[in-house]
């Protein structure tokens, strides 16, 4: 059932007759109408975050920025990953809207393959340490307007980069066994 479950529910994995599973590999045109669904959706949560966050969440958030820079001076690119997908998530959460974690359901499996492909882009992982820092100074200054804009920059300048750095295919089916 799990890797059924990965080519139903999830869309990360492929079944090709006769050959097996494979991973799924996005296309171009794939990878950016993902990245543009995530950017409308974490622009959204922001904007309602940087309204409903509490002082507690604030803390939170920038204690979990800290574990971020560690993670990435350290060199573990496994716990840096974390600190992205968790401190992403906490923000929808400081948004209180609860139709948007389901949204993202689908949508966040896929997009954390593809962020995973980033953290191997020279320089990405030190730009998005950076912009995360300016994006919890405007949300702790309530600065919705400013938030939204550079959620937006910072998701889809992670869509160019990986669109720059060939991290898609060409074709729909994948190349790697699942």
């Amino acid at each position: 059932m799990g890797v059924n479950r990965l080519e139903r529910d999830d869309g990360l994995a492929i079944k090709v007759p006769y050959q097996g599973w494979f991973v799924r590999e996005y296309t171009e045109q794939q990878v950016r109408e993902l990245y543009e669904l995530r950017a409308a959706i974490e622009c959204f949560s922001v904007r309602l975050a940087c309204r409903r966050i509490t002082a507690e969440e604030m803390t939170w958030l920038r204690q979990h920025q800290a574990t971020g820079e560690a993670a990435l001076a350290a060199g573990d690119m496994d716990a840096y990953r974390i600190y992205n997908r968790d401190l992403h998530a906490a923000i929808m959460k400081a948004a209180r809207n609860s139709y948007l974690f389901p949204m993202m359901g689908q949508l966040s499996l896929q997009s954390e393959v593809l962020m995973a492909k980033t953290i191997r882009i020279t320089g990405r992982p030190m730009r998005t340490i950076e912009e995360h820092h300016q994006l919890l100074e405007l949300i702790d200054q309530r600065d919705g307007k400013a938030a939204e804009r550079l959620m937006e920059h910072h998701i889809l300048s992670a869509l160019e980069d990986i669109i720059r750095w060939g991290q898609t295919s060409g074709a729909q089916n994948g190349d790697g066994n699942a």
